[in-house]
């Protein structure tokens, strides 16, 4: 209906002999505009991008309701905000944040490594941790890309006020570091783990004719220098320390760290030093015993059981050479020394393939692989 302004004046009696029109005062009335009648005019009382989309929308009241335009079930008869909330069971509560995204989400890479944390939920807030524990509001805020240096497990988390904190998600990363060897300038791969620096690779410097290129299993010749390459070099313990050829005379006599055929600045590992190696691992193998090896075990060259390589230590199966020059264990273990002895003619060792990480002990004169750790990690 269209409409209109009614106005009225009101006569006012009086003696017959003066009469006066006096004007009454105006009634308003209100100004009704039918919509359907408004398209096109120029009406200041029509604003359609101010109406409810809801008014378009056809549903039970009773049952359900609509938020911008769209028709949502009531949860137990109550209505609530369905951009920060969800029915449960009958019950409002808040909706949970997305987990977050860690990229790269695994794999081995070359330090320093940028990694990025998002979460799908606008607002969100990120949590992480890279100690191994479980990451909690308290935990470092994330603020941008992370430089990783090292074997890292991230773990991360995502809230925001009013919502169900998101659950907590993992990434492991290996990011290599790099050792070049002055003395012949070999470069090779470094893991950090824990509180120590390791070389990933095992160690290949010949200088004057040092240690052997693993050979064909059961045959005492050396194999190529290409075997080298990969492999790394077999050496005696006392090639290993760099002690005379009759080491007998030096029984006894290691004291503290010792460099012995590794670069400035590393060391033959001892006794401390792979007991340190391998709480570090523990403390992130979390599910059982049977998961150490693989997580140790380079991806190539073993016979029998697959390796992951977890931290990026990458144990390949080169086997040793015995005191008679034969090769043997090719593919089947992966032997280190140690720099601790265990007597005038035997030497301690650590095995992946027969043990995880097993401490064991052998003559002084077998050929075995060599990993060096840094002096100052």
């Amino acid at each position: 209906m269209v409409g209109f302004l009614l106005s009225m004046s009101v006569l006012v009696a009086a003696p017959a002999a003066k009469v006066s029109k006096v004007p009454a005062p105006p009634v308003v009335v209100p100004v009704v505009v039918d919509s359907s009648h408004s398209k096109g005019s120029d009406s200041t009382l029509v604003h359609p991008e101010e109406k409810d989309p809801c008014d378009s929308v056809k549903y039970d009241t009773l049952t359900q309701f609509c938020v911008e335009a769209v028709v949502h079930a009531r949860c137990h008869g109550s209505v609530f905000d369905p951009s920060i909330d969800t029915c449960l069971n009958g019950v409002v509560v808040p909706q949970q944040v997305a987990d977050p995204v860690i990229f790269p989400s695994a794999g081995q890479w070359t330090a320093p490594l940028a990694v990025t944390i998002t979460s799908a939920t606008a607002g969100a807030e990120v949590r992480y941790t890279l100690d191994g524990s479980q990451p909690t509001a308290s935990s470092l805020r994330y603020e941008g890309p992370l430089s990783l240096d090292r074997f890292a497990t991230v773990r991360a988390m995502a809230l925001k006020s009013g919502m169900t904190p998101s659950g907590a998600v993992a990434s492991t990363l290996v990011a290599h570091g790099k050792l070049t060897d002055s003395r012949d300038g070999q470069v090779y791969r470094t893991i950090r783990l824990g509180k120590q620096n390791w070389m990933a690779q095992n160690l290949n410097f010949a200088g004057e004719r040092l240690g052997a290129c693993p050979g064909t299993e059961g045959e005492d010749d050396p194999g190529p220098e290409a075997a080298c390459t990969v492999s790394g070099r077999l050496y005696t313990w006392a090639e290993a320390m760099m002690l005379p050829k009759f080491e007998r005379k030096a029984y006894g006599k290691l004291v503290g760290k010792h460099r012995g055929i590794c670069p400035e600045g590393w060391h033959v590992p001892d006794d401390e030093d792979w007991s340190t190696f391998f709480a570090a691992v523990l403390s992130e193998v979390v599910t059982n015993d049977k998961e150490i090896e693989p997580a140790m075990r380079s991806t190539m060259g073993w016979v029998r059981g697959k390796g992951k390589d977890r931290f990026g230590f990458g144990a390949m199966p080169v086997g040793y050479r015995q005191a008679n020059d034969d090769f043997v264990n090719s593919g089947f273990a992966a032997l280190f020394w140690s720099a601790a002895e265990a007597g005038e003619r035997e030497a301690t060792f650590r095995s992946v393939g027969v043990g995880a990480l097993d401490k064991g002990q052998g003559p002084k004169a077998l050929g075995l692989s060599v990993r060096c750790v840094s002096d100052n990690p």
